[in-house]
């Protein structure tokens, strides 16, 4: 009966720790630094609005951006520190390398900014999505409804994780999960 006792809270506790960083609401996310070590450090990705900013005046390749406020994330992580990525789905059932981006953002005065697609006017075709700035990433099941990244970041500056409806991948994002790499 000890036995039994000691196998039965050994179990709960093992599972306890491995759900102490999953993120609290679905489609959110969790920045963990340390992630093997006994420091590890959680913190909140800043979950940003997305509006979209098309061309200025007459251009022969009009872009079309998705823009969000604010220069920089207030969730920071190292680049000499190994971090991952805590993201939360109603299930961990599908290939999430099908409905999430990891992209590098583009910095100006007061917003950040993605080149969602562009219009060639002299040739008359459109050029959706812009993957140069798409990040490669590995990804593992997760507790029981989220996914844990692990992404290949190398440089410095502002990224983005942009989850599309696994069952609709035609959306338009209206909310970017940001964070800093310093």
């Amino acid at each position: 009966m000890r036995r039994f006792i000691f196998l039965l809270f050994l179990t709960l506790n093992i599972y306890c720790w491995s759900q102490q960083f999953e993120p609290e609401f679905n489609n959110s996310g969790v920045l963990v630094s340390n992630f093997s070590a006994s420091d590890t450090i959680a913190t909140k990705l800043q979950r940003c609005i997305v509006s979209y900013s098309g061309p200025n005046g007459w251009s022969f390749s009009p872009k079309v951006h998705a823009v969000v406020k604010g220069n920089t994330s207030n969730c920071v992580a190292l680049c000499s520190q190994p971090f991952a990525i805590i993201i939360r789905m109603e299930n961990n059932d599908q290939d999430p390398a099908s409905f999430i981006r990891l992209v590098k953002l583009e910095q100006k005065k007061n917003e950040r900014r993605l080149e969602v697609s562009s219009i060639n006017l002299w040739t008359n075709q459109i050029k959706e999505g812009n993957n140069i700035n798409d990040q490669p990433f590995d990804a593992k099941k997760y507790g029981t409804s989220s996914y844990l990244i692990y992404p290949s970041i190398e440089d410095k500056g502002e990224y983005g994780l942009i989850i599309f409806n696994p069952n609709n991948n035609d959306e338009k994002p209206s909310q970017i999960l940001c964070f800093s790499i310093k």
